[in-house]
């Protein structure tokens, strides 16, 4: 059998890593900014294994841009 390629305890422990380091950010802010919904960000924080693939990569790009910076769309 093999290993998943997705690994959602990693994937939540990057985001809440992330998350420490934009103290003071609250959550619910953090979703806005990465264009998914806070219910989506707290199961993403606790270790969802279903995220859709398009939540995933918003999360990944939000966390890729850096300091909070807002996820933009591509053209």
């Amino acid at each position: 059998m093999t290993e998943p390629l997705f690994n959602a305890s990693q994937f939540a422990r990057e985001l809440r890593l992330h998350m420490a380091g934009l103290a003071p950010l609250s959550q619910r802010e953090a979703a806005a900014q990465a264009g998914v919904s806070a219910a989506t960000f707290t199961r993403a924080m606790n270790v969802a294994s279903d995220l859709s693939h398009e939540n995933y990569l918003r999360l990944t790009a939000w966390m890729a841009a850096g300091q909070g910076g807002k996820v933009g769309r591509a053209a």
